[in-house]
């Protein structure tokens, strides 16, 4: 993973970036996409709630441990077998790697959801493919689907706002499911903090394409001061 980070006066806000390779028709494509997983409709058994609907109640973190779910086990090309093997596999939630019938495959990882992965890279997928499907993601070991108004973090970002209770003044943190976020501390207001954050991480999150494109805004995580 590669990220793109600046460093505030009193604060810090970031997106995670990975590298989507995909191909159709002979033509190949490199994009770079902002922490992004790929969905297939028949993956999806179980319904998924909308991502991070505010106002956040509860933030739902996980511990280290990861598991692989693999529907099926295609065989790749060599250069998509390298990337299972470097890129993919040794990643951390939430991740997944997915094949077009063309022979097409992207990678991603480190979203804050599972849903909002899964959704941004399929429409990565389909923007050169005709038909995509997920065969294997990373989620946290024992994962469950969390409840209304809560939100999921990755563990780097998790760590940070733990990190950041430690902070003297006002703080606050934002985040998008699209793997976007902000803290920043300091602050000799509340609302104050709370402006800054959001404004920081609404220019890190992905902008949506056009204007019925999905999109996953920036959310306030509950007050810590």
């Amino acid at each position: 993973d590669q990220t793109a980070c600046k460093s505030l006066l009193r604060g810090f806000s970031c997106r995670a970036y990975a590298w989507l390779i995909t191909f159709d028709d002979g033509a190949m494509f490199m994009r770079l996409i902002i922490a992004s997983t790929l969905l297939s409709a028949s993956f999806a058994a179980a319904p998924l709630h909308a991502d991070f609907t505010p106002p956040i109640r509860e933030v739902v973190t996980y511990g280290t441990g990861t598991e692989l779910l693999q529907i099926s086990a295609p065989t790749l090309s060599d250069i998509a077998q390298e990337a299972w093997e470097t890129e993919f596999l040794p990643s951390s939630y939430f991740s997944a790697f997915a094949l077009s019938k063309s022979g097409g495959y992207g990678y991603a990882t480190t979203t804050n959801s599972r849903s909002a992965a899964r959704e941004i890279a399929m429409m990565e997928c389909l923007a050169q493919n005709a038909q995509c499907r997920v065969i294997a993601e990373i989620i946290p070991a024992g994962y469950v689907e969390p409840p209304a108004n809560a939100a999921t973090l990755t563990l780097e970002i998790a760590g940070y706002l733990n990190d950041m209770e430690r902070e003297t003044g006002f703080r606050a943190a934002a985040v998008s499911a699209d793997g976007a976020y902000s803290m920043v501390w300091g602050y000799s207001s509340r609302a104050e903090a709370e402006r800054a954050a959001m404004m920081d991480c609404e220019s890190f999150r992905r902008q949506p394409a056009s204007p019925d494109a999905p999109s996953w805004p920036c959310v306030l995580l509950p007050a810590t001061k």
